[in-house]
């Protein structure tokens, strides 16, 4: 409502002083009315702004212009040209143009003012900003709430205090000289962080801005004060250098322990060697570690070895500060000796980059270790070996002079009873073909024997020949089986031969297959009880062909089965065992059978019978294959060579 009064009003007062000059018959100089309106004008703009004093104008330019026209007043008053009444008119419209700026700067400043100290009031509410002022003399005249409720002041308290009433004694000292410092004029504002303290005692810090106002004589009317508190900033910054301290000081100390680790550790960004240490200069046969610093770290890396390590870094850079799993290395020296170390990988993130560590040891001295536990070892097996072998050594010549000299005697004592038979000259009591037989059976046992030994050998130097041709392979066996079949029988033993095909082509030398089918079947004879069963039987099965003996004899023991085909080995070492036997008849067999490229292996059970299985590739030919010889004769002769350590 004041505004809307206060915008008319200087319109009001120029209209009452139209009415006025009308109605009074005095007569004013042209000058004087101009002065008039001009300052009605200046007050119109001055109480109701720049509308009130463009209104006041018009209102005062059309009263004029009519007054001129009418001539009212005195008309020597008015005898003046048009020129000089537009410039009256001119003079007075720029009055107000004057006075209208005039106002609006003032407005401005004015809303400025007020805005800023509107702001500054805030400010001073919601930041920790405190602005307080103080007399030339040092004492409190204005303070915010927020200074007394932080130093636990009311403000009439406060108002009889001086600043360093408040202030720590050494920083008080210290401000003063400052203080002096800006009343003499030596400084226009000073900054400084002080203790103060509280109305209970309580020391606080504050951060102090200080400056001079000064009137336009230069005389300082207050000074005013920027007050901060920064006691939790101070705290923290005292925690801050404690902690750069003991950072410090713990940097020092594992810098000193990795310097002083006996494995090297090598940090490399990429494949650049940004850290090595003592150990690590060493190691790569550097003098300090600004030779290594700046080189590629598979410059010392065996190139063999290149592609695991670049693996292992790609996994650590993945894999961020878990270390790798430890690898072997061989490192080449800027000397070029190599050394085998064993490397750990850690990636971890230092800043915008990825780097790696590398902790290195040297395990030369482990690998010499365990290639000397190697070493060792295989000496010791060697010697086990050679032990074993010396006792099987010593247990083979026990059982050849045994397998040498009964057959010996046997042959010595019938000659023996032939010459006391030629000296008496009687003929009577002596049964020549029953001493002729035991002779002709011991000397086909000590040819078996003497036989073994030789192929032994032949096979062992890789002189011993075969004779492989295309053969129907089930024809043979079939009359090798049938040959022994009255010999079998004779031993209160049943034979059985059986065969899934009648033809069969394969590659083989039919007087070794003889060898290793009559081997087998003596054992089979040797070990079976009269009354049991032995079966041969034939399978078919398209790219080998299956040879099976079987009997229903003692069997062989589980834990004895894996040393059957040992040379010199037998499952009953005594001299007083049941049967005859040098032990390299198994070892031969199996010698024969991997010649012809077939395998032979044993499925047993004691007391109820062994089963060897024979397994040979076909090997088929499109030639026609020989006729299996007439050699009924030289079976019969190889079976009583075999069967020679079987006695009755």
């Amino acid at each position: 409502m004041t505004n809307k009064i206060n915008r008319f009003m200087g319109i009001a007062a120029t209209i009452l002083a139209i009415m006025f000059l009308e109605s009074t018959e005095i007569s004013y100089r042209l000058s004087t009315i101009f002065g008039i309106f001009a300052m009605l004008i200046i007050f119109s703009i001055y109480k109701g702004g720049i509308l009130s004093g463009v209104g006041s104008t018009i209102i005062t330019i059309l009263y004029m212009y009519n007054l001129r026209r009418g001539r009212v007043q005195d008309p020597s008053l008015y005898d003046i040209s048009h020129y000089e009444f537009l410039l009256d008119i001119l003079s007075m419209i720029c009055i107000g143009v004057l006075a209208g700026i005039m106002q609006y700067r003032y407005i401005s400043y004015y809303e400025r003012f007020k805005e800023s100290c509107l702001f500054a009031s805030r400010a001073e509410e919601i930041s920790d900003i405190m602005i307080c002022n103080t007399s030339p003399e040092g004492k409190y005249i204005k303070v915010p709430q927020n200074l007394c409720s932080l130093l636990g002041y009311t403000k009439n308290e406060l108002f009889n205090k001086h600043y360093w009433d408040v202030t720590h004694p050494e920083d008080a000292a210290l401000e003063e000289e400052l203080f002096h410092s800006l009343i003499s004029g030596h400084k226009e504002t000073y900054s400084m962080e002080k203790r103060a303290y509280k109305k209970s005692g309580e020391l606080i810090w504050l951060f102090c801005n200080v400056s001079a106002v000064k009137n336009n004589d230069g005389e300082i009317i207050y000074l005013l004060r920027y007050l901060v508190d920064i006691t939790e900033q101070k705290i923290m910054r005292e925690e801050l250098k404690n902690k750069e301290k003991e950072l410090r000081r713990s940097e020092n100390k594992y810098r000193n322990l990795v310097e002083l680790s006996p494995d090297a550790v090598i940090i490399h960004e990429g494949d650049t060697i940004t850290f090595v240490n003592n150990t690590g200069v060493k190691l790569l046969g550097e003098l300090t570690a600004e030779d290594v610093t700046g080189k590629s770290l598979y410059e010392f890396i065996h190139s063999d070895y290149v592609y695991n390590v670049k693996s292992q870094i790609g996994r650590a850079c993945v894999n961020l500060n878990q270390a790798g799993m430890p690898f072997d290395v061989k490192i080449i020296s800027h000397n070029r000796i190599e050394t085998d170390v064993e490397m750990i990988n850690i990636g971890f993130n230092n800043g915008n980059d990825i780097q790696v560590m590398a902790i290195i040891r040297d395990i030369t001295e482990r690998k010499r270790s365990e290639e000397l536990k190697i070493a060792m070892k295989e000496n010791e097996r060697l010697l086990v070996e050679a032990k074993e072998y010396d006792r099987i050594k010593n247990e083979f010549f026990a059982n050849i002079s045994h397998e040498l000299r009964t057959p010996l005697n046997v042959i010595l004592g019938t000659l023996q009873l032939l010459d006391i038979h030629n000296q008496n000259g009687s003929k009577k009591d002596l049964n020549m073909d029953k001493y002729i037989g035991l002779m002709k059976q011991n000397c086909y046992r000590l040819l078996r024997l003497v036989t073994n030994i030789i192929d032994i050998t032949k096979i062992d130097a890789g002189y011993f020949d075969v004779n492989l041709e295309s053969y129907n392979i089930v024809s043979i066996i079939e009359d090798i089986t049938l040959s022994a079949s009255d010999y079998i029988e004779d031993k209160g033993l049943s034979l059985e031969f059986d065969t899934d095909t009648e033809e069969k082509i394969i590659k083989c030398d039919p007087d070794q297959m003889e060898r290793i089918m009559l081997n087998l079947i003596s054992n089979a004879v040797k070990f079976t009880k009269p009354g049991g069963k032995i079966s041969v039987k034939l399978t078919d099965k398209g790219s080998s062909i299956f040879i099976s003996i079987k009997d229903t004899g003692i069997g062989i023991p589980e834990d004895k089965q894996g040393m059957i085909f040992e040379r010199f080995r037998q499952v009953n070492k005594s001299l007083t065992r049941d049967h005859e036997g040098s032990g390299i008849g198994l070892s031969l067999v199996k010698s024969l059978v991997e010649i012809h490229g077939g395998t032979i292996y044993l499925i047993s059970e004691p007391g109820r019978g062994s089963e060897f299985i024979i397994e040979l590739p076909t090997n088929e030919s499109h030639e026609s294959h020989k006729k299996e010889r007439a050699a009924k004769v030289r079976h019969i002769e190889r079976i009583q060579v075999e069967f020679s350590d079987i006695y009755s």
